[in-house]
């Protein structure tokens, strides 16, 4: 046995308790260091994600399984950006129409508005609009296509088409996961299986 003495509190120094205990066991080791993975997934990486099939076909078989016209998104939510979008299309007089000075007046002659920015749209090249809206403060992206996607320098950046090897196929590609942690691609641990390839691991696990 071994004895032990401390003071009671720090308000009482001259208080001293005495206490008889066992040797201490040993202390257990340490439980292994746990590291954190920084995770990041992108807005437009799982857009790709949530479309796996459609771009599983594209990567697998080529062309665009869905077909679209070249087009463009622009969002002018408010009299600002609005106003910014009839400069940028030099049509300055639709600031003075009052169809179109607030937000629910242009609302409500929208059938009249959206023909007259889609007649000026049609007469430029995508890209120029574009960049002529994007000077001007204009949110505005194109409607891209799966094949427009894959050629998207941050797509390829971030490795969102990888490739692995099939027992039937070769080397296949096949379209990674969008979250990345610690900013490297997800590893392809298996091909696509096969017909029932798995069925007797699965069963043998489950004990069926």
């Amino acid at each position: 046995m071994s004895g032990e003495f401390r003071a009671m509190s720090p308000q009482r120094p001259y208080c001293i308790s005495a206490r008889h205990h066992a040797p201490a066991a040993a202390a257990p080791p340490p439980p292994p260091a746990v590291r954190a993975a920084y995770c990041v997934a992108r807005a437009l990486c799982v857009c790709i994600l949530v479309l796996y099939d459609r771009n599983l076909i594209y990567v697998l078989y080529g062309g665009n399984p869905i077909s679209l016209p070249t087009s463009l998104v622009i969002a002018a939510a408010n009299n600002g950006q609005f106003a910014r979008l009839a400069i940028a299309l030099d049509k300055e007089e639709w600031l003075e129409d009052p169809r179109f000075l607030q937000n629910h007046d242009r609302v409500a002659y929208r059938d009249v508005l959206i023909p007259m920015i889609q007649d000026i749209a049609n007469s430029h090249e995508r890209a120029n609009l574009i960049e002529k809206l994007q000077a001007h403060g204009v949110p505005c992206a194109p409607v891209s296509t799966i094949s427009e996607v894959f050629q998207n320098d941050q797509v390829t950046a971030r490795d969102m088409l990888l490739s692995c090897e099939h027992p039937t196929l070769g080397t296949m590609p096949i379209v990674a996961n969008a979250f990345k942690l610690d900013k490297q691609a997800t590893p392809v641990y298996r091909h696509p299986p096969l017909l029932a390839e798995h069925q007797e691991e699965i069963e043998t696990e489950l004990d069926l």
